[in-house]
């Protein structure tokens, strides 16, 4: 959100980074991530003005405002392209698992006979995008940067059972004959 703010305030983005897969509900490729402490979003203002930061939250919302004088400049994206689709595919793993606290979480494999299947975590579809912020001010050049940004496919985990499966044994009934 207030990568965004950013962005269409005509800001320099001096650093950023998108997220490691594409999370819907933000647009594609116009969204940053911060991991502290490696990770950061940085910006400057290079208008001879200072900013206010203003950000708020609701129930499902949060709103971040600047409040400043940007000389005039109204700010666009253009150009957007989704250049390519990468299809979610299953990444199969038999049971145990090589690391069973990130691809067996929920211990599914104890639950798992041979050959039986189950997804353990959901993948996520690959992404490239690309499009173009483009900055009009009154007396000065157009601004135009484009923006390429690349999410990978990450793949469905599915853990296969490889434990022999217990039949399961019933006492057997007793039967009475009267003759």
């Amino acid at each position: 959100t207030l990568y965004n703010a950013v962005f269409f305030g005509g800001y320099v983005d001096v650093q950023h980074s998108p997220h490691a897969f594409y999370i819907s509900r933000y647009p594609m490729g116009r969204e940053a991530t911060i991991v502290y402490p490696t990770v950061d979003l940085k910006f400057r203002d290079d208008t001879d003005h200072g900013v206010l930061i203003r950000a708020s939250t609701g129930a499902t919302s949060v709103t971040v405002t600047f409040y400043g004088n940007n000389d005039g400049r109204v700010v666009h994206e253009q150009n957007r392209k989704i250049l390519k689709t990468t299809p979610i595919t299953d990444q199969v793993f038999p049971c145990p698992p090589p690391n069973p606290t990130v691809q067996d979480p929920n211990n599914l494999c104890s639950r798992l006979s041979a050959g039986q299947r189950e997804q353990s975590a959901s993948g996520e579809t690959g992404y490239d995008v690309e499009f173009d912020r483009v900055i009009d001010q009154p007396g000065q050049p157009e601004v135009r940067t484009h923006y390429y940004v690349s999410y990978p496919m990450l793949p469905n985990t599915v853990l296969v059972g490889t434990a022999p499966s217990t039949p399961s044994t019933t006492a057997p009934s007793s039967q009475t004959t009267q003759g």
